[in-house]
């Protein structure tokens, strides 16, 4: 056997697929041409886009004379596939992959015009080869002309967009300008250092690590939170040691923590989800003793966790879950705290405190509604048992098996609901393939508590499908399911 045969390659399928495979869509192969009029340091790049052309026009300093020789040696069909991979090669660790993405497209037909000091010409790059000419009808930059066949032109427009939106210089699509807009959005705060962004947003509940290049997000990594911290970061650097992105995290989670009162409420309620989660993350109280969100009636300010401990020392906290029941409560020499599901939860099952919950005072008024209440808690008990005695137990899928001894656990290390049910010292949950008005049924039988969840109804499908995308979504689900 021929020598030759074993060593050589077919150079050219070889670079369609590592071009075509470096991004997956052909629009993404776009923007890394775009970046690579950004690397010859263009201040305006112009795109059209068609269903038939792509034209990148840029006023950079052009393609120097090196890679225009290694571009024309890749092309040309007369040198042999083994220096053809050699030049490759060679092209990609001196001056990286993008503008080889020119050959991402098939079948070739690419016209490259390009304008270096006072050198003009151009190149036509077909499957036959290439063609060179000391023409070029530029003044400054270069121009690439692609050929090609596209039904995906709208979606095209807005990807380029997303991606070149944080790039400061002037970028033209099909003639109108292209609007900046940061890659974090819905911030409320942050901290800038030269070309990096540390923020906290609005919502999530990820840590978002973008790197940039040239203001191109060209890789995100997320995860839970960084040391108990959730926050955006967007950097021109690959960050390797994560002790500063923790240090600026923790200055913007304090600025937060200080100026709490100053926000609007929905503003207030992220931060004190911000703090919360933090806890339950690092188990530190370290921020939570400084953050003065928990309502006290009658009292002007709320308080934080500090002084919530201080009097639970010498006296007995209360709390209700709605400040409107609270003109039917005896509120002598009581400490009454107004609090939401999340932060009893916080309070109860995650800090230990000790509070007692109070029950409304019993007039004729607040009888009639008790009355009413009780009346309709027996009439869904008894529809509830009638389905359940008719409805045996169904097969479960491995979602909802996981799902149910979840929420088995959870419920019975959760000292609020448990409390709801003096007796119970055992839960047993099962599902019925069934729909009532309501999402679950508590049957108590002595020292057990038998728990329905009915499959076909809204709640529990949502429950699990945002069970199945994150586990930890259970804990925030319960309260919709159960009280």
């Amino acid at each position: 056997m021929n020598k030759t045969n074993i060593l050589s390659v077919d150079a050219n399928a070889h670079l369609r697929k590592l071009t075509s495979n470096y991004y997956r869509a052909e629009v993404l192969n776009i923007i890394k041409l775009i970046r690579s009029s950004l690397r010859r340091n263009a201040s305006t790049i112009k795109v059209s886009l068609s269903r038939k052309t792509i034209i990148i026009e840029d006023n950079g300093q052009g393609i120097s004379p090196k890679q225009k020789s290694r571009l024309i040696r890749i092309a040309d069909i007369n040198i042999s596939q083994l220096e053809k991979e050699n030049e490759i090669m060679l092209f990609i660790k001196e001056f990286g992959i993008d503008l080889l993405l020119i050959f991402s497209f098939s079948p070739l037909d690419i016209k490259v015009e390009n304008s270096y000091n006072t050198s003009k010409e151009s190149m036509i790059i077909t499957e036959k080869g290439v063609v060179f000419k000391k023409t070029s009808s530029i003044i400054k930059g270069t121009k690439i002309i692609i050929k090609r066949k596209s039904n995906n032109l709208n979606i095209e427009k807005k990807i380029i967009s997303d991606y070149c939106r944080n790039i400061g210089n002037k970028i033209e699509i099909n003639g109108r300008l292209l609007l900046k807009k940061p890659i974090i959005k819905d911030m409320i705060v942050s901290l800038k250092s030269n070309n990096n962004e540390i923020s906290i947003t609005k919502s999530g509940n990820l840590c978002k690590i973008w790197t940039l290049n040239y203001g191109i997000p060209f890789s995100l990594r997320t995860f839970p939170g960084l040391n108990g911290y959730i926050f955006e970061f967007a950097g021109s650097e690959q960050i390797t040691d994560n002790n500063d992105l923790i240090s600026s995290a923790k200055k913007l989670y304090t600025h937060l923590i200080n100026k709490y009162q100053l926000y609007p409420p929905e503003i207030q309620q992220r931060i004190r989800e911000l703090v919360f989660t933090h806890y339950n993350i690092t188990k530190s109280t370290s921020l939570l003793k400084t953050l003065n969100c928990f309502k006290i009636f009658e009292k002007k300010n709320p308080v934080n966790i500090s002084f919530l401990e201080d009097i639970s020392r010498n006296k007995k906290l209360y709390c209700m879950l709605n400040s409107n029941d609270i003109k039917n409560i005896n509120t002598d020499n009581k400490t009454i705290l107004i609090l939401e599901q999340f932060e009893i939860d916080l309070l109860i099952n995650n800090l230990k405190m000790k509070i007692v919950f109070l029950q409304k005072n019993t007039n004729p008024i607040t009888f009639r509604n008790s009355l009413f209440n009780k009346l309709f808690d027996k009439t869904k008990k008894f529809l509830s048992k009638k389905l359940i005695n008719k409805n045996k137990e169904i097969e479960l899928t491995n979602d909802e098996d996981a799902f149910i001894k979840k929420t088995e656990d959870l419920l019975s290390n959760d000292r609020y609901f448990m409390s709801l049910y003096l007796k119970a010292k055992k839960i047993n949950i099962k599902m019925i393939n069934q729909k009532l008005f309501t999402p679950s049924c508590i049957i108590q039988q002595n020292e057990k508590l038998n728990i329905f969840l009915f499959r076909k109804h809204k709640t529990i499908n949502k429950a699990l499908k945002l069970y199945k995308s994150d586990k930890n979504n259970l804990k925030w689900l319960l309260p919709q399911i159960f009280f």
